[in-house]
């Protein structure tokens, strides 16, 4: 897997998560992720045996040779404003290099990567391969070595689809022939394949029909670390709307909220200095002006992953957007759901994952995106209203406890093993 700690990607949160369990439980795990500035290329981390080589993105190469660093930031760190190097560096990745590479950004990481596996595949004979996707290099590097020792188990973890997905992440008119030929190649290659929802299960039959269709699985979203019983406490003459997580050009965009919570606003004139949104997370450059020209919105930064279930759960309100694509599940839809506390929703698909995932019982009021009604919007600022005064519903963590890693891990080791096998380690 390309992406591993302290990586600020959401399949380098599960992995470690689940990789530190397993090893917690004595089981040997190795790990071959991409290198960063600052850290060894071979070092113990949590009792999981972690090797660097290569690079997962060109911004983690030119991050590792300069002092740039992340275009995301820091954790801590507040949010950057732009500059006009940065903008003309987003816009040559997205309009330029995205259309140029295949299959992703992770390309210079492929060929590292199996030289490195197929040395620690001779030296242990491990009992299972696990490659994680996005990015999708990492199942290229699993189709090599499962051609290379076919006996080998390989299970095949898909956070997001790769050639179906939309919009493309590669230069669809050269390469979509090839992306769709290589991903029905893993589904049917792998022993086994891992999904987090069953729409992707759904639309990877009905699109691929591979011949292997029992191989393919759900698993679902991983909670870590585990929700703190943290009491609600209002700010007396405050509003506060807590978002948390990344924007993506095309699949989730904060246009249509930015101008809904706008309405309110101007619906409820006694709200302007209130009502507040507290943004948690990277902001992409195209997003910067939108979000910074608002006064009632500020912008956080990346927050340690320790205080994300603090900071949703102290929440008068959390603002969540759904994804314009009816198989991709937000990763931290759990970790909404854990919070306990009401959520507004921003919904783009008439069919949205995240709201199957939902219980039908959580407190969400749901803005259909292009087709929200204007006499509803009373209704929608009573919701709100309603939601300052409201105390969190019992023990979040009685309910997520299905999404810890302990069940999580069990249900990959069931997949690929059967549960005897698995719970004999």
């Amino acid at each position: 897997m390309p992406s591993y700690h302290p990586a600020l990607h959401p399949r380098a949160h599960r992995w470690t998560a689940l990789a530190t369990h397993w090893a917690a439980q004595g089981r040997s795990v190795t790990v071959i992720c991409g290198r960063m500035r600052g850290f060894p290329s071979e070092e113990n981390c949590h009792g999981v045996r972690v090797l660097r080589c290569g690079f997962d993105s060109l911004s983690a190469l030119v991050a590792y040779y300069s002092t740039w660093g992340d275009w995301r930031g820091r954790v801590g760190e507040p949010t950057q404003h732009p500059g006009w190097f940065r903008r003309l560096a987003a816009w040559i990745y997205g309009r330029i290099w995205k259309k140029l590479v295949f299959p992703d950004d992770a390309l210079f990481w492929i060929g590292s990567a199996e030289r490195l596996a197929s040395r620690e595949i001779e030296r242990a004979l491990p009992d299972l391969l696990i490659t994680v996707s996005l990015p999708f290099s990492a199942h290229w590097v699993g189709l090599r070595l499962k051609k290379r020792y076919p006996n080998l188990r390989w299970l095949a973890d898909i956070g997001d689809p790769f050639a179906i997905q939309s919009p493309p992440i590669f230069n669809e008119t050269v390469y979509g022939r090839l992306a769709r030929k290589l991903e029905k190649k893993v589904l049917e290659s792998a022993d086994r394949v891992a999904v987090t929802n069953p729409a992707l299960r759904q639309i990877y039959l009905e699109y691929y029909q591979p011949a292997v269709s029992e191989h393919l699985q759900v698993i679902p979203p991983l909670l870590w670390p585990k929700p703190e019983c943290v009491p609600y406490q209002p700010v007396v003459g405050k509003i506060r709307v807590v978002y948390a997580g990344a924007l993506y050009p095309g699949l989730r965009t904060p246009e249509a909220a930015l101008t809904w919570l706008e309405a309110v606003l101007e619906a409820r004139a006694d709200w302007r200095g209130k009502l507040e949104l507290h943004w948690y997370g990277a902001v992409r450059p195209e997003f910067y002006e939108m979000l910074a020209e608002k006064p009632w919105i500020f912008l956080h930064g990346l927050c340690p992953r320790a205080e994300v279930g603090r900071v949703l759960a102290t929440a008068d309100l959390l603002l969540h957007i759904g994804n314009r694509s009816v198989f991709q599940l937000p990763s931290k839809a759990v970790a909404y759901l854990a919070a306990g506390r009401p959520i507004l929703h921003f919904q783009y698909v008439a069919r949205d994952p995240v709201l199957d995932f939902w219980p039908t019982e959580i407190r969400c009021w749901k803005v259909r995106v292009g087709v929200f009604p204007d006499h509803a919007l009373s209704a929608a600022i009573n919701f709100i209203e309603n939601a300052c005064i409201t105390p969190t519903a019992g023990d979040a963590a009685s309910y997520c406890r299905s999404y810890f890693p302990d069940c999580i891990g069990k249900q990959y080791l069931d997949l690929m093993f059967g549960a005897r096998t698995a719970e004999r380690g």
